[in-house]
């Protein structure tokens, strides 16, 4: 009998020793607990206001750099750091005028009377300040052969008031993030409406967590969805998304349903998607256009590239990053009359 007695007691002291050892698994603890993450299926219920009152904070961006273009008397093998001199000296064979463009998506985080902030992708709006084009002697030296300069850039939001033109608040190039900003002479008409719900916490996504994305892929606005994997995948905590991928569409928001709130949370921005570099020949474009298709070109040729992109994998810029980013531009913003301070909460809430 106190064999027995022996034997049940270790069996139960060895359960007890497994139920101590085990810690919470997603999925796999309480309801409580379950209801706390992000949801792996789509929203539950009609969901279509929530998405068209996050729309209505959802607008196109759009930036063009003007450039001055050189091209150098052939002979004047000027090099990278004699091209001031170049141009000042007139060892210029020829100049035109081209242009960069560059479109996407902003989100506006606040909206009060006449400021309004956009937070959208860096590489939107990062042009650089010098292009240059190389070519090479019969001996196989290098030398520049021509080089553009950037006169000025113009960024702007198309269907807002006075113009649209905006200002760059901040940009970090590292993370690919921008705020852009503009304050109206007037306060608007009809007011512009702001992100009505939170940032919330990237670290939350879960493989398999459920998004949507919005944004304006080939110029058009339009929600799609898709399935995180890989989260934290960096000190930043960013994640990928298995959607469909269309210039235009950088700078979208990513949102994800929070269980235990039933509401949206943005957990991020579409960044970019795996690309391949492609290079190819190209005309210089004159003052007098575009040449003509199917006639004799004589003028120079240039080397250009440009970007084939591999759609279905989408790279993203997280929450985290986000609030990391504004946090490290407070006071500048603030300086410019810049608050940001509902990014946490939803509007009637703050």
């Amino acid at each position: 009998m106190t064999s027995r007695l022996h034997v049940v007691l270790s069996i139960i002291l060895a359960g007890v020793s497994l139920l101590a050892c085990s810690g919470p698994v997603p999925g796999n603890g309480s309801r409580a607990e379950e209801m706390d993450w992000y949801a792996s299926s789509s929203a539950g219920g009609d969901i279509s206001d929530q998405l068209e009152r996050v729309g209505e904070s959802v607008r196109r961006v759009n930036s063009i750099a003007y450039y001055r273009h050189y091209v150098f008397i052939p002979g004047s093998r000027v090099t990278r750091k004699d091209i001031g001199a170049a141009i000042r000296d007139a060892l210029v064979d020829t100049v035109f005028y081209l242009n960069s463009t560059a479109s996407g998506t902003a989100t506006v985080l606040e909206s009060d009377k006449r400021k309004v902030a956009l937070l959208t992708s860096a590489h939107i709006l990062d042009f650089p300040d010098t292009l240059i084009s190389f070519a090479r002697d019969a001996h196989g030296d290098s030398f520049v052969r021509g080089a553009s300069v950037k006169m000025r850039q113009v960024n702007y939001v198309a269907d807002f008031p006075e113009g649209g033109e905006m200002e760059i608040l901040a940009i970090d190039s590292d993370r690919d993030l921008a705020l852009l900003g503009k304050t109206f002479h007037r306060a608007p008409e009809q007011p512009i409406s702001r992100f009505p719900f939170r940032i919330g916490n990237a670290g939350m996504l879960r493989w398999g967590t459920f998004v949507y994305l919005m944004g304006f892929p080939m110029g058009h606005k339009v929600v799609t969805s898709g399935l995180v994997s890989d989260p934290g995948r960096d000190p930043d905590q960013s994640f990928l998304v298995d959607a469909v991928f269309q210039r235009g569409f950088s700078g979208g928001i990513i949102l994800a349903w929070r269980n235990n709130r039933s509401v949206f949370e943005l957990v991020g921005l579409v960044k970019s998607v795996p690309y391949e570099p492609v290079y190819y020949l190209a005309p210089a474009v004159p003052d007098s256009g575009e040449p003509e298709a199917g006639s004799l070109y004589r003028g120079d040729i240039y080397v250009r590239k440009r970007s084939e992109l591999k759609v279905g994998l989408v790279y993203t810029v997280s929450s985290t990053a986000i609030r990391s980013f504004i946090d490290e531009n407070r006071a500048r913003l603030l300086k410019k009359g810049y608050s940001l301070s509902a990014r946490d909460e939803e509007p009637g809430k703050e």
